[in-house]
């Protein structure tokens, strides 16, 4: 069985070498080494050393980096019932994950789902958080600092680090907003 981490190399090698056309002559050639290195490498038979691995890079014009990882996919589609979900005791707030923290983007997202007269009491994750809320479906008002702002479908509001906020639903029907809650560059989870 072939190691994974060659594997992942050859793998990428060999896609990068067919997205631009080249053969194996050609891919030696602007890597500086050869042929039968670069076939090697996509067969998984040898363990290239840093320096060959920096040389394809530097050929390719990419970094080592992008040779060591698998690609993460360019499109991505998310279902609403693969979300993880949480709700208020009262069953009026539904929560969904959407897109879990990520240490690499620092920054989570969740859509929020509030019945009729629903509420919510939100606590500011920590200092230089920035937090945006969207408004999709219905009326919204948020209570920042004892003052009230009444946003419906299509409003935005940003809110800085260490502000205690609360959600509440004033409308007859259900409203619906997306939650991204941005976190600064020395956030440690």
């Amino acid at each position: 069985m072939k190691n994974d981490f060659l594997a992942t190399i050859a793998e990428n090698v060999k896609s990068l070498r067919q997205r631009r056309n080249l053969s194996l002559e050609k891919t030696a050639k602007i890597c500086d080494i050869s042929k039968s290195m670069v076939a090697q490498i996509e067969r998984c038979e040898v363990n290239p050393t840093i320096t060959t691995l920096g040389k394809i890079a530097d050929g390719f014009d990419v970094s080592v980096t992008d040779l060591l990882y698998k690609p993460k996919p360019k499109i991505l589609i998310f279902s609403k019932d693969k979300f993880e979900a949480t709700s208020s005791s009262d069953g009026k707030i539904n929560i969904f994950k959407v897109l879990q923290f990520d240490p690499d983007k620092r920054f989570e997202h969740r859509i929020i789902e509030i019945d009729t007269m629903g509420n919510s009491d939100n606590n500011s994750s920590r200092e230089n958080t920035q937090t945006y809320i969207t408004i999709f479906k219905g009326n919204v008002s948020i209570t920042l600092n004892e003052k009230t702002y009444n946003l419906t479908s299509g409003d935005m509001i940003t809110i800085q680090s260490n502000i205690n906020y609360s959600l509440y639903n004033p409308g007859k029907k259900s409203c619906r907003l997306s939650v991204i809650i941005h976190y600064p560059i020395d956030y440690i989870s």
